[in-house]
């Protein structure tokens, strides 16, 4: 839209000439808009764009050595991502496409370079973000929970430093990415979990997932890991047993990290961790199992017991 103003108005000089000219601009500017009529614009239409089909989502995946391969693939791309000092800060089960049994990582929105060590009360923390699931412990806290206990006992006086996320959480997410479909999936060739099972399963899943007591895993506690060793298949156990490996070496890494405050997080760069872990997941494929997965969640109430329930409530109230 052009609005024309006289020549004499823009050349004239004095006092209150801008005043004067902003005036009769907005004045005809008005007169333009109220000249249009809107039925010579067409309606307004609902329109899609739709990309080359790139892939189906990891969770949608029955193929289980399809899966380790993406799970391997994912490894292999956060290498290159930090590598060039950038986090992805959104690693979820749903944002690693595979298509041909190639697998890539999507959602790269939140994706941001890592930001340099800061002094106490110098700035404010990182926003919490990423898929609740799939998010580490302490960006769901946000603050650094594997600090030297000598810190923590003096945590009241100590200096408090900004929250930063680093590499490591990005692979603390593939680890409960790994973890979720570990939970989630069942051979489809073997027997069903019985009733033991599917109630350890049920029980484990709500509370990593739900409950979010990952931290307990990370930690390795006996009781949760036990919980979910026993509702694991056979089958999965070496795969699970790698499961507890990276989530060792996660913990040791925080620790390490943490030692010294503020931290240094060109320290968290550790490229071994990404040749083991890729190097793991393909012994998971070849010394453990990979053969077809059905998903099996957590088992849903029956009407009976739902009904139980709310007769159980009505006495109450």
């Amino acid at each position: 839209m052009s609005v024309s103003i006289s020549d004499s108005i823009m050349m004239e000089s004095g006092p209150g000439r801008e005043r004067r000219q902003e005036t009769v601009l907005r004045e005809a500017t008005a007169v333009h808009l109220a000249r249009l009529d809107r039925r010579t614009y067409a309606p307004k239409v609902h329109c899609r764009q739709l990309s080359e089909f790139a892939g189906e989502p990891l969770d949608q995946m029955t193929n289980w050595g399809i899966v380790l391969k993406a799970l391997e693939s994912l490894i292999t791309a956060l290498s290159y991502m930090h590598s060039a000092g950038f986090v992805h800060r959104d690693i979820s089960a749903a944002n690693v496409l595979v298509k041909d049994g190639n697998a890539k990582l999507n959602d790269l929105e939140y994706a941001k370079r890592v930001q340099p060590a800061m002094e106490p009360h110098s700035g404010s923390s990182d926003v919490k973000m990423g898929t609740l699931f799939f998010m580490p412990v302490e960006v769901i806290e946000g603050g650094y929970l594997f600090e030297p206990p000598d810190y923590v006992r003096k945590s009241k006086s100590a200096p408090s430093f900004p929250f930063r996320y680093h590499y490591i959480h990005d692979l603390e997410s593939a680890l409960w990415v790994f973890v979720y479909l570990l939970m989630t999936r069942w051979p489809i060739s073997g027997p069903s979990p019985n009733e033991e099972q599917q109630k350890a399963r049920d029980e484990g899943f709500s509370k990593i997932f739900i409950f979010g007591r990952r931290e307990e895993i990370l930690n390795g506690k006996k009781r949760l890991v036990g919980l979910v060793s026993e509702s694991m298949p056979q089958v999965f156990d070496f795969a699970w047993d790698c499961a507890l490996e990276f989530a060792a070496v996660v913990k040791e890494k925080y620790c390490a990290l943490q030692e010294s405050l503020p931290i240094d997080f060109s320290d968290a760069f550790h490229p071994s961790m990404y040749s083991d872990w890729g190097r793991a997941f393909v012994r998971c494929a070849t010394e453990g199992w990979a053969g077809v997965v059905t998903h099996r969640g957590r088992a849903k109430r029956s009407a009976e017991d739902d009904s139980e329930k709310e007769t159980k409530k009505l006495k109450v109230t």
